[in-house]
């Protein structure tokens, strides 16, 4: 696509949906941003990696604050900064390897896209699996609701923070007691982020999968400690890149980075009048979508 005007437009009104649809559902921000940058917009495969991850961290920083000013978080502060810290500390490495390897095995333009798109619907079976344990939670909270029963993923009520230490850390939020291994989250961040990186996503899709599902954690305790963890391993892998000779575009960067930004301030004022389980079901068909056309394509 030629560099006109309706070029950088379609750039900027990518960005704007991404970093919507990134802070209305919590995930496939990296992947929507490399599609966009190859298939959209024409971009070379390897200065798409460094960008995309770019974008991540500009839609974190934006939404971290505002995530941070909640009370309920403000009084878990120290377990959400101390869960992203022990995986973005593998993380940290996998940002490092995983860029390594991309740029020693996976340049060619028709490897990446056959290996993203397999990459790509596995993101959607996940955010199919977390869609249907939303709406099954949701229908229990109904339940309890109607009981006169709380539900301790508010996190209102009393809060407790136990110390922290490489083996455990214990924390209670309306008397449910949770706790995590740093340790294993440490591993945890070393593999999900040299997988993700390789890409040039940020790696949210699975992080905050792990927090839940396996680490236990609630939600809105997942959330904050996911994105936070994926900030800095993104820092790390996109100097990495760098650091490679794997060089951007600038000029195409800059438009994103403002597209990113008007959508992540729009996704948080506009996500709470738009049906969220309609959006991600059209986010999982979009993503399926584009796996497929990747694939088969290939």
């Amino acid at each position: 696509m030629p560099h006109t005007l309706m070029y950088w437009v379609i750039a900027f009104v990518w960005a704007v949906f991404v970093g919507f649809v990134y802070t209305s559902t919590g995930g496939a921000g990296g992947v929507l941003a490399v599609f966009g940058y190859i298939s959209i917009l024409s971009a070379p495969v390897n200065p798409t990696k460094p960008m995309s991850l770019v974008l991540v961290i500009i839609s974190a920083i934006v939404a971290v604050p505002t995530y941070m000013r909640q009370e309920r978080v403000r009084k878990i502060t120290k377990v959400i900064v101390c869960a992203a810290l022990s995986l973005a500390s593998g993380g940290m490495i996998g940002g490092v390897l995983g860029p390594w390897l991309s740029t020693h095995y996976l340049t060619n333009a028709k490897s990446f896209k056959s290996y993203f798109g397999f990459m790509i619907l596995v993101v959607s079976v996940l955010m199919t699996v977390k869609l249907v344990k939303q709406i099954s939670k949701e229908k229990k909270l109904k339940t309890a609701a109607a009981a006169g029963l709380a539900d301790p993923a508010n996190g209102g009520g009393i809060t407790k923070v136990g110390s922290f230490s490489l083996k455990r850390m214990n924390y209670t939020i309306l008397g449910v007691d949770y706790s995590f291994s740093p340790i294993a989250c440490f591993f945890a961040g070393l593999t999900i982020i040299t997988i993700a990186t390789i890409f040039g996503v940020g790696g949210g899709f699975l992080v905050s999968p792990f927090f839940i599902d396996v680490m236990g954690f609630p939600v809105f305790v997942a959330a904050g400690s996911s994105v936070l963890a994926v900030m800095f391993s993104a820092t790390v892998a996109t100097i990495s890149y760098l650091r490679m000779h794997v060089h951007m575009i600038f000029s195409l960067l800059a438009i994103e980075i403002a597209g990113m930004v008007v959508g992540s301030i729009l996704g948080p004022r506009l996500s709470p009048h738009i049906n969220e389980k309609w959006l991600k079901s059209l986010l999982i068909a979009v993503l399926f979508f584009i796996g497929a056309l990747y694939i088969f394509k290939s």
